[in-house]
């Protein structure tokens, strides 16, 4: 289970120094001083939140290969830290809310094909769900409840910047869709950003939802409540 951002941002600091970005040591020293501080406020955030949100979170999906982890680089974007996880799934696979919310946005976006975003009120969150095909339907704006069929995976062949493969782009982040502008290094929809994604709110998906299904019952009595035969 990944309890914290530690392994990432390491792992990404360290890139960042490969190339280039941080030519002293002092300066790699005070970024990496800045990010874990930073890192260790929102752990306390997705802390507070885990323990008093009412039911787990789900997975929007069946277990599947990683493509892509949180907070890393990519071929495409060598300078910019991934906000999401990508998991690479069959063309038409179906993708269900994590949590009961309100969908705030359903619609073709450049670069992701069929987009939607929740928010999560009862808990100041919204998750981001990319690259849904917008032939085979997309669930419309309006309320939604945890386990409800969002819509399906788009076909490499939709166009748009899928990628070699057909995957979801999935991503969580704190606060709400209304928050974020439509433009800049803090867009709403941001994919990619140059500073690692916590600075930006976006936090670890898969982390956070294994956080609120593993917490002890002690803490968070709704765990006994819950199946947990779901992903």
């Amino acid at each position: 289970m990944k309890t914290a951002y530690t392994i990432a941002a390491v792992s990404a600091l360290l890139a960042l120094v490969l190339y280039g970005k941080y030519e002293q040591d002092a300066r790699a020293q005070a970024a990496i001083a800045a990010l874990q501080q930073e890192m260790a406020t929102v752990d306390q955030q997705l802390l507070s939140i885990a323990k008093n949100t009412s039911v787990p979170y789900r997975m929007p999906m069946d277990k599947t290969p990683l493509l892509q982890d949180y907070a890393v680089f990519s071929v495409g974007f060598p300078d910019h830290f991934h906000t999401a996880i990508d998991w690479r799934v069959p063309h038409g696979t179906p993708v269900y809310a994590i949590a009961d919310g309100i969908i705030r946005y359903a619609d073709v976006k450049p670069d992701y094909a069929g987009l939607m975003i929740i928010d999560h009120p009862q808990d100041n969150l919204y998750s981001l769900y990319g690259h849904l095909s917008a032939p085979l339907g997309l669930k419309p704006v309006g309320p939604v409840k945890k386990g409800e069929l969002l819509g399906y995976i788009a076909s490499t062949k939709e166009g748009y910047l899928i990628g070699l493969y057909a995957h979801l782009h999935f991503s969580l982040r704190l606060g709400q869709w209304g928050d974020y502008p439509d433009t800049g290094e803090a867009r709403w929809m941001a994919g990619y950003v140059e500073k690692h994604p916590i600075y930006h709110k976006w936090i670890d998906p898969e982390a956070f939802i294994q956080l609120t299904q593993q917490l002890p019952a002690a803490i968070n009595p709704a765990i006994n409540q819950e199946t947990r035969a779901k992903p």
